[in-house]
């Protein structure tokens, strides 16, 4: 072989391999996953037996709804272990989870009493709840062995002469169908429907104590 093809060959191998590279690493981003963007959704609610007579003065309100430090973050968690999480950044919550909890609270409630009209905290000085309810989600994920979880510590606060307070702590899960983030989702509203159904029983009870 001429000497100075000989010369020219490891510097043709390297230009190539570098253009072979940089080849890799591009076509690797272009495959990048696309974010997608969730919120939670209501259950289909019937409304509960105990709310099939009307009261005029009944008007739930949701709020604050507090989260655990860990939640508050615009992308969704999945729990790899007792003391692990992975943060999904492709996965992302389409408003504050915070909101999107209080809202879609409101919404199954609204099903659950029958009642279309549950407010919202804060809400106008001139438009006070009937019963206020106070919640703190202590955990809202998905484990390891592919259910989601909802811990809750929950209060209602009666404003107009009934009982007081009645306060719970509550967990529930639901099966993922779905391993997907989307499933994740969905299992979560699951949870997040349970919980609104045992809210709203414990509203029928306080409802019934009160004097109208």
């Amino acid at each position: 072989m001429n000497p100075a093809l000989r010369k020219l060959c490891p510097t043709v191998f390297f230009f190539l391999s570098a253009l072979l590279l940089g080849g890799c690493l591009m076509l690797g981003e272009g495959q990048s996953e696309a974010t997608r963007y969730y919120t939670l959704s209501p259950i289909q609610a019937d409304p509960l037996a105990q709310f099939s007579e009307k009261r005029p003065s009944f008007l739930p309100g949701i709020g604050p709804v507090r989260i655990a430090a860990y939640l508050d973050r615009p992308q969704l968690m999945k729990r790899r272990s007792a003391h692990e999480f992975e943060v999904i950044d492709a996965a992302l919550w389409a408003e504050p989870l915070q909101e999107n909890l209080a809202r879609a609270l409101a919404a199954n409630l609204a099903g659950h009493t029958g009642n279309p009209q549950v407010l919202l905290f804060p809400w106008r000085a001139m438009q006070r709840p009937s019963h206020q309810i106070t919640i703190e989600v202590r955990r809202f994920d998905v484990g390891p062995d592919a259910r989601a979880y909802l811990q809750a510590d929950w209060a209602i606060q009666t404003q107009n002469g009934g009982p007081s307070e009645m306060s719970r702590q509550s967990e529930f899960s639901a099966q993922l169908r779905e391993t997907d983030a989307a499933g994740s989702v969905a299992a979560l509203s699951e949870t997040l429907g349970a919980l609104s159904r045992e809210i709203a029983l414990a509203l029928a009870d306080l409802a019934a104590q009160d004097p109208d």
